[in-house]
């Protein structure tokens, strides 16, 4: 394909591009730079146009319960609403102060990882069942589902199939002033968000490797299923200058699940799932954004609650 059959876009993305190639193809002659130009180009097209149709296939979807489509019928457990509540007081009246006083249904299972009950567990139950019922309309209507990450081979991207609204009003109501409270360098979560379920078992995923999060604040909830194993690992927050620094001695640490519960973390708080043992697991993860601190935060400097920000100063 030559440059004159591209739409006026892709010719405007090609000038954006061109300023910051790479050396090793800047020295290239200009017909082969353009050559690798326009096949970029081209992939971007080709994935366009398939999410195009994937997502205009999910429109003939007809959800098994509409009820889970709208937040005020969730149904979480009297514990999180009540700590949810006392949270919002809190901050209302001291913004500054200690993170640790009155929520006393919070647990900071290790530095930097809170752990409370959430969810109703029958109503989790539900909600798998409606990820259930919509993974086999999209094999019975030969819907290729997207899974949530380059790691998972099962589960769904929730906010593909009508969960968007909804969760963006759970960052909103109860992930940003549980935030506000334990991680106030990032400030309120006022961008977008990345909704799904991961599911764990025996001959299908059992582990997820070590990484970091694309978010500023992760709140993952096991949704249950019976299970043995399939421990959570964390090994130490990193900036993104860090990311490739192995874990420090007392960094290490594994955090169980339990259904119904909640873990709240950084996105940097770099994790892994551990070998499910036994049975099936799955976690609803919701990853919630600040536009607002990824603005403040380019200028690619290591930040203080980056754990080797201590050895550097």
């Amino acid at each position: 394909m030559s440059l004159s059959q591209l739409t006026d876009e892709e010719k405007k993305m090609i000038k954006d591009i061109e300023p910051h190639l790479p050396d090793h193809i800047r020295s290239l002659p200009k017909e082969k730079q353009m050559e690798i130009l326009i096949g970029h180009i081209m992939n971007v097209r080709k994935q366009t146009e398939s999410e195009a149709r994937y997502f205009k296939s999910l429109e003939a979807y007809k959800p098994k319960d509409p009820s889970l489509y709208d937040l005020k019928n969730w149904v979480f457990d009297k514990r999180f609403l009540e700590m949810l509540e006392n949270t919002k007081t809190l901050q209302d009246k001291n913004p500054f102060g200690d993170s640790k006083i009155g929520l006393k249904e919070v647990e900071e299972v290790i530095p930097g990882v809170f752990r409370f009950p959430m969810l109703d567990v029958k109503f989790a139950s539900r909600l798998l069942d409606e990820v259930d019922y919509f993974q086999k309309w999209s094999e019975d209507n030969g819907v290729h589902i997207h899974r949530p990450n380059s790691m998972n081979n099962y589960g769904a991207i929730l906010d593909h199939f009508g969960f968007r609204r909804v969760l963006q009003n759970l960052m909103r109501w109860a992930v940003d002033p549980l935030s506000m409270r334990y991680f106030p360098h990032v400030g309120r979560l006022d961008g977008d968000h990345h909704g799904f379920i991961v599911s764990y078992q025996k001959g299908k995923d059992t582990k997820l490797d070590f990484h970091r999060d694309d978010s500023e604040v992760t709140l993952n909830i096991c949704m249950g299923r019976k299970f043995k194993g399939g421990d959570l690992y964390f090994g130490g927050t990193r900036c993104a200058l860090h990311q490739q620094v192995p874990p420090k001695e007392d960094e290490n640490a594994n955090v169980g699940h339990e259904a119904g519960y909640a873990l709240l973390h950084l996105g940097g708080h770099r994790h892994a799932a551990r070998h499910i043992k036994d049975g099936h697991r799955e976690n609803l993860i919701l990853w919630c954004r600040s536009e607002t601190y990824r603005k403040r935060s380019t200028d690619q400097k290591c930040n203080p609650w980056c754990g080797c920000h201590k050895m550097r100063s």
